[in-house]
C-alpha cells in the first residue's frame, strides 16, 4: 500500500536529493531544523506514487521529528530520509550512498531505523558513517514504551482506573505494534490486530491476540485504535465513522486534512503521534549525546515514562480549551522551536567502537583535526577543495554539505563558507594562489580531503584528476 502523505507547513533547512540510475536509487535526505541541536530521524524505505510524493513525505516526516523532539524537551531537531522502493532497487548500494551523504553532513543529521529499514540496512549505514543510532539501542522497544506511557494517560479519560477489560485494535504488527499488542494483553486488554504479514499474525495469535483483516481495521469497534503502521490513516471521512473512543499510536502523521477537528467534535480522545511515538528519538538523542552509561539509560527510561505526563497535560488542555489536541501539541512544539537560533556548529557524534570503512567516512575521521591552526591557511585549503568540487561547473547540495562540514570541523563560520564559494564560483584567484598560502604539512592532509571530495559521486572526473595532480607534487 502506498503511504498517504501529509504536507509540511514550513520549508526545511536542507533537502539533499540522491540519484543513481544504475542502483535504481532515488532518495531525499531532509534536515528540517537544527535550531535546538543536531537533527535526528530515521531512514524510511517505501513505495510512492511518484518522486514528488516521496519528497513531500520526507519533508512532512522530518518536520514531525522536529516537533516531536521539541515536545520531549530534547536538544535536537528533526530530519528524515526517504528511499523510494521498487523491484529494481539495489539496496546495498542505495544505503551506502545514503550513508555517504549523511557522513558528508558532518554530524548535523543522525540517522536511525524506520519503516523498511532494519538491522541489515543499518549495518550498511554504520559501516560508512558514525552518525547513526547506536546498534545497542532498540528503537522498536523504546517506541512501544512511549506508546504504552501515552496510553496510561488515555485510560482515565475513558473513565477507567485500569485498562483491564478495555478493547484495543492495533494496526500493524511490526517491531512496535507487536510489542504494544503483547503488553496490552498482559494488562488485561482485549486486543485484536491486523497486519498483511501472515507470519506476524500467526505469532500474535500465539499471544492471545485476535486477528482481523487489514481492510476491517477502521470499522472494528474498540475503545482505542492504536496505529502502529504507516501514517495518513484518518482523513475527515474516516474520522467521522471510525468506531472507537480514542486514538493513540506510533504511526507518523496519522491524520489528514481536518480529521483532528472531526475527532474532537465526536469526543474521540486523540494523543498526537508527536507525543506518543517519541520513545525511540528520546533514546537515540540521549544515548548519542550522553554516552551509553547506566546513568544515561536510567534517564532514557524516565524520559520515556514522562510521555504519560505530557499526554495527560495535553488531553486536559484540549478538554479545557475545547480544541483539538493535535492543534495544541503543534503550538507547544513550535513555541519550543522558534526562540532558539539556528545551529552553526553541528554536534560531532561519538564514534562507534569500530572504525567506519567507507572511504569518505574513514578519510574524514583520520584527518578531522589535522589541518594547521592558521585561519588563512585553513581558508586557502577550503578554497582548493571548493575548486575541485566545482570542477564540473557546479556544486550540488551533497558537495556543499561536505565543504560546510569540513569548514565547521576546523572552526570556520558559515560566513567563511559563503565567501569561499563566492570567490571560487566567480572564478576569482587561481589554484596556484591558494597553494602558495598552504604549508607542506597542511598540503599533505589536503590531498586526502581532496580524494574524499572526489569520491563523493563515486567517480573521478578528468577535471578533478587534474587538480589532484597539481596538488600532489607539492605534497610529496
Amino acid at each position: 500500500m502506498l503511504p498517504r502523505t501529509v504536507s509540511a507547513t514550513w520549508e526545511p533547512e536542507r533537502v539533499v536529493e540522491l540519484r543513481d540510475d544504475a542502483a535504481g536509487l532515488r532518495a531525499f535526505v531532509v534536515i528540517d531544523s537544527t535550531r535546538r541541536g543536531p537533527a535526528f530521524g530515521g531512514i524510511r524505505r517505501a513505495r510512492y506514487a511518484d518522486v514528488a510524493a516521496a519528497r513531500a513525505d520526507a519533508c512532512a516526516l522530518a518536520q514531525a521529528m522536529t516537533l516531536k523532539c521539541a515536545l520531549a524537551g530534547l536538544p535536537a531537531g528533526g530530519a528524515k530520509t526517504v528511499l523510494v522502493d521498487h523491484d529494481g532497487l539495489d539496496r546495498t548500494r542505495s544505503y551506502a550512498a545514503i550513508a555517504d551523504a549523511i557522513e558528508a553532513l558532518g554530524g548535523a543529521y543522525v540517522a536511525g531505523p524506520d519503516v523498511g529499514t532494519g538491522a541489515a540496512e543499518l549495518a550498511v549505514v554504520r559501516a560508512r558513517t558514525v552518525h547513526c543510532n547506536p546498534a545497542r539501542n532498540d528503537a522498536s522497544a523504546a517506541t512501544a514504551a512511549g506508546v504504552l506511557a501515552a496510553l496510561r494517560a488515555v485510560w482515565p479519560v475513558l473513565g477507567g482506573t485500569s485498562p483491564k477489560g478495555a478493547r484495543a485494535i492495533v494496526q500493524g504488527l511490526g517491531g512496535v505494534g507487536s510489542i504494544v499488542a503483547r503488553e496490552l494483553v498482559a494488562l488485561g486488554v482485549d486486543v485484536v490486530a491486523c497486519d498483511p504479514d501472515e507470519e506476524a499474525c500467526r505469532r500474535a495469535r500465539a499471544h492471545g491476540i485476535g486477528i482481523v483483516a487489514v481492510a476491517d481495521a477502521l470499522v472494528h469497534a474498540a475503545d482505542v485504535l492504536v496505529p502502529c503502521a504507516l501514517g495518513g490513516i484518518l482523513d475527515e471521512t474516516r474520522a467521522r465513522s471510525v468506531p472507537v473512543r480514542a486514538v493513540c499510536g506510533s504511526a507518523n502523521n496519522q491524520l489528514i486534512g481536518d480529521a483532528a477537528r472531526v475527532l474532537g467534535e465526536r469526543g474521540i480522545v486523540h494523543v498526537p503521534d508527536i507525543v506518543a511515538s517519541a520513545g525511540a528519538v528520546i533514546e537515540g538523542v540521549l544515548i548519542v549525546q550522553g554516552g551509553d552509561t547506566p546513568q544515561v539509560r536510567a534517564r532514557v527510561q524516565a524520559s520515556i515514562a514522562a510521555i504519560e505526563t505530557t499526554a495527560a497535560r495535553l488531553l486536559a488542555a484540549a478538554r479545557e480549551q475545547g480544541r483539538a489536541a493535535e492543534t495544541i501539541a503543534h503550538e507547544w512544539a513550535r513555541a519550543a522551536v522558534q526562540p532558539a537560533s539556528p545551529l552553526v556548529q553541528p554536534v560531532i557524534v561519538r564514534a562507534a567502537p569500530r572504525r567506519p570503512t567507507g572511504a569518505a567516512a574513514r578519510l574524514l575521521a583520520e584527518v578531522a583535526d589535522a589541518l594547521a591552526d592558521d585561519r588563512e591557511e585553513k581558508i586557502a585549503c577550503c578554497r582548493v577543495i571548493a575548486r575541485l568540487l566545482a570542477a564540473d561547473g557546479a556544486i550540488d547540495d551533497t558537495e556543499r554539505a561536505f565543504l560546510a562540514s569540513t569548514m565547521q570541523r576546523h572552526g570556520l563560520a558559515t560566513s567563511d563558507l559563503e565567501r569561499v564559494l563566492e570567490r571560487v564560483l566567480a572564478g576569482a584567484g587561481t589554484l596556484d594562489d591558494d597553494l602558495a598560502a598552504i604549508g607542506p604539512s597542511a598540503r599533505t592532509e589536503l590531498v586526502r580531503y581532496l580524494e574524499a571530495a572526489a569520491a563523493l559521486d563515486g567517480r573521478l572526473a578528468p577535471e578533478e584528476a587534474a587538480i589532484l595532480e597539481r596538488v600532489r607534487p607539492r605534497s610529496a
